[in-house]
């Protein structure tokens, strides 16, 4: 079946029975009255942190659960991942951008400049990524030998030849696209070496049959900040200057708390002033289906009136209202709410993509935690 005609199916299957549907019908109207309005492709930028869940939400709106790899151990999606109509064939199509030999070079450079930090002010999670990198391409404890030794590794030369070729991926069936490509968007920590993604600096995929949805728009997953490569920092930077529109994505557990979306957010409203392509920021709550019900009854006071029903569509619904008011609030008080013209350019969804895709929830479509 045609990823259009998932989305379709999926969407209507889901009116009843997930908490997320009108989110998902949200998103999708808008990017088709995008696609009435202007013929210039726009782009739609993905940003937070590894593991929060923007594979995932991409995934639903394309309507393939696993067309995109997430919930993986360690750097989830750690390259730059657009996606865009394939009009060439019927056929999965990845095209990727390594890293050249000289910029690899440096690469290592930096990573073992981190590595060698012995300081007690070492910034661990810069530490943890560069371990992350060393072990993806060379195995276990890679981490543990210096630069020199690395360099008389057969895998080194083996490297070398490797940045030296383009990369292309052509397949017709996406289970078997997905195998191949993952290698290069993917790690885990679970199964160290051949894991590409520390030589890649971006992937673009294109997908067939999503005619009508991706026809003038391009979908943008961004990794998590803070990686130690400038040239992956200085690449979803440039990545952002070119959207028209962005979506930050947050655990829906941190997303008061968390300073890296906050952070996001503060840097892509200086792309809102004169001449910044993006006109819009979604902030969307990840995960809602992610609660321990026991505990947020406790911590809400919820009371026996309030709990009738189904215990825990009540729960994520009302945490959805809440997070949703908090996260409104926050940004209302914040110096940034200057820069917006008006109260639709910056709004907050919530969504679970997991609930989107599982037909065991039973809610109304005015109940589906947009």
């Amino acid at each position: 079946m045609k990823i259009m005609e998932n989305v379709k199916n999926t969407i209507n299957r889901a009116t009843d029975n997930s908490y997320e549907a009108s989110m998902i019908r949200d998103i999708t109207s808008r990017i088709n009255q995008m696609d009435k309005v202007s013929r210039k492709k726009a782009t739609i930028g993905i940003f937070g942190k590894s593991g929060e869940g923007k594979s995932s939400l991409l995934n639903a709106v394309l309507g393939e659960k696993d067309l995109l790899p997430s919930g993986c151990f360690g750097a989830c999606t750690a390259v730059v991942t657009q996606v865009e109509v394939n009009l060439e064939d019927s056929n999965y199509i990845a095209e990727i951008e390594l890293f050249s030999k000289e910029e690899w070079e440096k690469e290592l450079e930096d990573v073992f400049t981190v590595l060698s930090d012995e300081s007690e002010d070492r910034d661990d999670d810069l530490f943890d990524i560069a371990v992350e990198k060393i072990t993806a391409l060379f195995g276990d404890d890679a981490e543990k030998k210096t630069l020199e030794e690395l360099k008389k590794d057969d895998k080194f030369a083996e490297i070398e030849t490797f940045l030296s070729t383009s990369k292309k991926i052509s397949k017709s069936d996406v289970s078997k696209f997905t195998d191949v490509v993952a290698s290069y968007i993917q790690h885990s920590e679970s199964s160290p070496g051949d894991w590409y993604w520390p030589l890649v600096k971006s992937v673009t995929i294109k997908i067939p049959g999503c005619h009508e949805l991706l026809k003038h728009i391009v979908l943008v997953d961004i990794p998590g900040t803070g990686d130690c490569s400038k040239i992956r920092d200085d690449k979803w930077k440039s990545t952002l200057r070119e959207c028209s529109i962005v979506w930050i994505v947050s655990d829906i557990n941190r997303a008061i708390t968390d300073k890296e979306p906050w952070g996001i957010l503060k840097y892509c409203t200086t792309e809102l002033g004169p001449g910044g392509e993006c006109k819009r920021i979604n902030f969307i709550c990840t995960k809602t289906d992610d609660i321990n019900l026991t505990a947020y009854v406790r911590s809400a006071r919820l009371t026996t009136d309030q709990l009738t029903g189904d215990k825990e569509k009540v729960c994520i619904l009302h945490r959805n209202e809440h997070v949703k008011k908090r996260v409104k609030e926050k940004f209302e008080q914040s110096h940034i709410k200057k820069i917006f013209r008006t109260d639709n350019d910056f709004q907050v969804f919530t969504l679970s993509s997991k609930a989107f895709f599982d037909p065991k929830f039973n809610l109304e479509p005015n109940e589906t935690g947009k």
